[in-house]
Order: C-alpha cells, then structure tokens, then sequence
C-alpha cells in the first residue's frame, strides 16, 4: 500500500488530461459536464454498494471510480479556462479549515450535535458573504457604466433578483433541487433538526400528519378537485411521513 500520494495523484491527472488530448480517447474527448451526470450519479450508487457488501477491495475500487468522475468535470473545466483540479482540492481544504473552528480555532463544540449545529450556520455566513461580494461587484460595474456614459438594461431586475436572494437566504438553503423529491425532503428534515427546528415526540408528528391527512379529504371533496391543491396537500403528507421516518430513528419509543 503506497503512502506517496502526490505523485500517484500528479499521474491519474495526466493520464486523464492524455485521455482528453486531441490523439487522446474519441470517447473521452466527446464528454461534456452534461454527458457526465447520469455516470456521476451510478457511481456514487455503486460506491454505496460495495460499502454495504463490506467487500474493502471492491469499495476502493469503487472510491477510484467515483474520483475519475471528480477529474474527469476538473478537467473539462480547466480545458474551458474556468477551474482545475488543484482549485477543487484548494477548495474543500480551505472549507474543512473553516467549518471546523473547534479544532482549527478557538471555538469549542461539546458535542458532535453542536458542531452540526455550529457546520450549518457558517455555513449560512459564508453564503451571506458570497452574496454581499456579488452585489458589490454589480454595484461598481454599475458605477463604472455610468461613469463611462453607459446604461445598464438590467439594472433594474439586479437590484430586484439581490434583494429577493438577500431576503430568500436562511439556514436550509444549500440542499440541491436535483435530487430526487423524498430524498430532498430528507434533507431539509435533517438540516432544520441540526439547528434546532425539530419535533420532541413523535406524537407531535402523528398529529401533524392526522392534519394533513383531513386537509388532503377536504381538496378531495371540494367540488372543483383542485389538481394543483392536491398535489399540495400530497406533498405535505409525504413531507410529514420523511420527519416521522427520520425522526422514529432518534427519538426514543415510550415503554
């Protein structure tokens, strides 16, 4: 087992920037970041599998196919000028440091509920921050425009999109609309228990979903069966189902 891991990694990118080269792989160079997504996706199922076979040999080589598709979108992306590999890595090195400031600073975090807590609110921070540097940045090529005699078409709906997105910010954005609906329901349910937003028994859940159940009877009775509505009232019952399925997990059953 290799313990030099720099130049191991310099040779998997070269042999995939080879791949890519003009005398490269035909296949390989007709990929684009869209072509790439359904294979994204099978191997992170597949890295799943291995896991639950507890098979270790066929896990790491599921690990390496997963790292390719990582390589693979880097390596499209610096052929476009736009990033690199070394950009990704400089990335989630950067963030690790920052989301961990009870062992990179000074913060202390008692437990590993805490360091959620404490994960998703820098998290929110650094999305704010983001956020104030692209109006700033709109703010002075605005400026600029002016100064130069020019008027900006779009001035109007910038300002209208920065103060929605301002406004819209809160502590479960983050959680990607690509994913499938229950499994992005899932995630929202985790992420509002992280910070606090969470049922302290699962009668309170029950109940909810009795709620939902009568109100989803009632778009069902109403004379105009309302599609809209009841996909609506659907969707909160199956939102309400996710809690009472993450939470039955966590919370302990009364004797």
């Amino acid at each position: 087992m290799g313990t030099d891991l720099g130049p191991a990694f310099e040779k998997l990118v070269a042999v995939m920037a080879r791949l890519r080269a003009p005398n490269g792989c035909p296949w390989d160079r007709e990929q684009t970041h869209s072509t790439l997504r359904t294979y994204l996706i099978e191997e992170a199922y597949e890295v799943l599998d291995a896991l639950d076979a507890e098979d270790d040999k066929k896990f790491a080589e599921e690990l390496g196919d997963l790292l390719l598709q990582v390589l693979f979108h880097s390596q499209i992306a610096r052929e476009e000028g736009r990033f690199s590999i070394s950009d990704v890595i400089y990335e989630i090195h950067e963030k690790l440091i920052r989301r961990h400031p009870h062992v990179f600073g000074e913060k202390r975090a008692k437990d590993a509920a805490e360091v959620l807590r404490n994960w998703e609110i820098i998290k929110k921070e650094e999305r704010e921050a983001k956020q104030k540097a692209v109006n700033h940045a709109k703010e002075e090529k605005e400026q600029k425009d002016v100064k130069e005699g020019k008027k900006s078409s779009d001035a109007g709906a910038s300002s209208s999109s920065t103060s929605f997105t301002s406004a819209s910010e809160s502590l479960l954005d983050g959680v990607p609309r690509s994913l499938p609906a229950l499994l992005e329901a899932y995630q929202l349910t985790r992420k509002a228990a992280r910070i606090g937003f969470d049922w302290e028994n699962l009668d309170g859940i029950f109940a909810k979903l009795q709620e939902e159940t009568g109100e989803l009877h009632h778009a069902l009775a109403a004379p105009d069966r309302n599609p809209s509505c009841i996909e609506g009232e659907v969707g909160d019952i199956l939102f309400v189902a996710v809690n009472l399925a993450v939470s039955s997990t966590s919370i302990p059953k009364s004797p």
